[in-house]
C-alpha cells in the first residue's frame, strides 16, 4: 500500500479531497506511485475497511475517469454520488450535480405536491442517489412519495426482463419498419 511519501501529489492547488458517502460501497481509483513510477489501485470506503477519505490530484482523478468505459460511465464514483467532493473543486469541467448529502436528500420530502416531487426525483440522474433517496424514504417519506420513488426506480433500473437498451432498440426498429428481434 503506498504511503503519502510514495504518492506524487502536486501542490495543494491541484489536489482534491473526496469522501465516501455512507452506505454506497467501495470505490477503486488509480493514483500515481512515484516509487514504482506507475499507477496503483487505491481503495476508498467499503463495508470491511478502507479509508473513507481520499486525497487525489486532479490529474489522477482524470486518469481514473479515463479508464472507465463509456457504457459504464454511470459507475464513475466521482460523478455518480458515491464519492463526495470535500475540498473546493479545482476542475471547472467536473459535474457535481450528484453530490448530494443526506440532508439535501431529506429536503426532497418537504415537497408535498406529488407531481412536483416526481419532477424533482426524475431530475436525479444517478441510480446510486435515487437508491439512497429511497433508503431515506423508508422512514421519512409519505406513501405517495415512496410510490413515486419505486415507480421511477422500476422504470429506469428494472431487475430482470428486457434491458432498457434492448427495449429502445425494439422501439426504434418498430418505428422505422425494419426487422428486429422480437422480445420474449
Amino acid at each position: 500500500m503506498p504511503t503519502s511519501k510514495d504518492t506524487d501529489l502536486p501542490p495543494e492547488a491541484d489536489v482534491e479531497t473526496w469522501e465516501s458517502v455512507k452506505g454506497t460501497g467501495t470505490a477503486w481509483v488509480w493514483t500515481y506511485n512515484k516509487r514504482d513510477k506507475d499507477y496503483v489501485k487505491t481503495r476508498v470506503g467499503g463495508p470491511s475497511g478502507g479509508s473513507r477519505r481520499l486525497r487525489i490530484s486532479v490529474a489522477d482523478r482524470r486518469y481514473t475517469e479515463e479508464q472507465i468505459l463509456e457504457e459504464n460511465w454511470a459507475q464513475n464514483p466521482f460523478r455518480n454520488g458515491m464519492l463526495r467532493l470535500v475540498s473546493p473543486a479545482h476542475d471547472p469541467q467536473l459535474d457535481l450535480s450528484n453530490q448530494l448529502t443526506d440532508d439535501e436528500l431529506l429536503a426532497f420530502f418537504d415537497i408535498r405536491n406529488e407531481a412536483k416531487f416526481e419532477v424533482k426525483v426524475r431530475g436525479l440522474g444517478s441510480e446510486l442517489v435515487l437508491r439512497r433517496l429511497k433508503g431515506l424514504a423508508e422512514q421519512n417519506a409519505t406513501l405517495p412519495q415512496l410510490d413515486v420513488l419505486r415507480r421511477v426506480i422500476d422504470e429506469r433500473y428494472r431487475v430482470g426482463g428486457t434491458q432498457r437498451a434492448m427495449r429502445e432498440y425494439f422501439a426504434d426498429e418498430a418505428k422505422t419498419g425494419g426487422e428486429a428481434l422480437t422480445p420474449r
